[in-house]
């Protein structure tokens, strides 16, 4: 029986899959999720490049580790300042809201907070 030989091109292919496969999945999920309908006990808005905008009030989210219970309106993002308004006349109307949020990491140090994608729902 004669062994095939793999050639190298080919050895060089699957090893580079493996690793860019291995890579993938020890990547931190960067996943969108919902908030889930919350009452927003506060709204903060600061100054300079420190997420103008911040909603206060949803339950923990545990892979926006530095601010677990509030997150952001971006204001580089489309519609930001229609998401802004929507979450301040929610705020003053004592609505819950239902926020589509991601944990990003915003100043590059690894640290997570919870960036308002979309508002997926206003009631109450």
């Amino acid at each position: 029986m004669k062994l095939r030989r793999t050639p190298p091109k080919a050895l060089l292919f699957r090893s580079l899959v493996a690793i860019a496969a291995l890579a993938q999945a020890s990547a931190p999920a960067q996943t969108q999720q919902q908030s889930g309908f919350f009452m927003i006990s506060g709204l903060m808005v600061s100054y300079a490049n420190n997420m103008h905008f911040r909603v206060v009030g949803m339950q923990p989210v545990r892979a926006c580790a530095a601010g677990t219970n509030w997150a952001y309106v971006d204001e580089a993002d489309s519609g930001a300042e229609g998401k802004m308004a929507t979450l301040l006349a929610a705020y003053l109307a004592g609505k819950q809201v239902n926020l589509v949020i991601e944990p990003t990491n915003y100043y590059g140090n690894g640290l997570t907070y919870c960036h308002i994608l979309e508002i997926a729902g206003v009631t109450g």
